[in-house]
């Protein structure tokens, strides 16, 4: 879970650890002030989110080092973000 504080521009990145329990959520990081940034987009592996600024460019952040990189892309213009994660269970299509 991401909260985003708008007012303080601060970060609030937590995991929970059992479906239902309240009590097992675990704040990982918490950043603060990243004014230039708008909304979180989605994670990466090793620490990494991407985020659109303010200004539609898209970054990683990297919240180990609590580093930017700019990716020379602005939002919206040629791409779709799509969101993937790997399964090791298998797919039953139409030809299954």
């Amino acid at each position: 879970m991401i909260l985003n504080d708008i007012d303080t521009s601060t970060l609030h990145i937590s995991i929970i650890g059992e479906v239902g329990a309240k009590e097992s959520w675990i704040k990982l990081f918490i950043v603060e002030s990243l004014p230039c940034l708008s909304y979180p987009i989605g994670a990466g592996k090793k620490g990494n989110m991407l985020f659109k600024k303010e200004d539609g460019g898209l970054v990683w952040f990297n919240l180990n080092t609590q580093t930017i990189q700019d990716l020379g892309i602005i939002e919206g213009r040629f791409y779709k973000i799509v969101i993937h994660k790997e399964s090791f269970h298998p797919f039953e299509g139409a030809n299954a």
